[in-house]
């Protein structure tokens, strides 16, 4: 009779750890596979219109105090927004240096108030 071989606990885990590793990423992969799909065909989500919302570099947003805190994340008060003088030295440099980005970074940089109606 043949002995059967039993593996050992250490390989049995990492069997089930590579398992499961490639089942996340092939979720993953579908679900951004869906969510492209999504997008593109939303009549909701509008990606040309997504170009005109402004983005910021996050050392250019000043953070005040806490307002609030939920299940995914806080919420802070906006004290001021400063703009770098040169956004191609951004970490997101593509995404906030085009020029619609920097007409309407500009726009809201010049047009903030915090909450009692002054500006910065």
């Amino acid at each position: 009779m043949g002995e059967s071989r039993k593996e050992s606990p250490n390989a049995v885990r990492q069997s089930n750890n590579d398992e499961r590793s490639e089942k996340g990423r092939r979720a993953w992969k579908s679900a951004s596979r869906a969510g492209k799909h999504m997008s593109k065909h939303s009549k909701i989500v509008n990606p040309k219109l997504e170009r005109l919302i402004p983005r910021f570099d996050h050392s250019e947003v000043i953070v005040g105090k806490l307002l609030g805190s939920g299940g995914f994340n806080n919420v802070y008060e906006l004290d001021g927004i400063n703009l770098l003088p040169d956004p191609g030295s951004s970490e997101h440099a593509r995404k906030i240096s085009s020029d619609i980005q920097m007409k309407t970074r500009r726009n809201v940089a010049n047009n903030f108030c915090n909450e009692s109606g002054h500006p910065q």
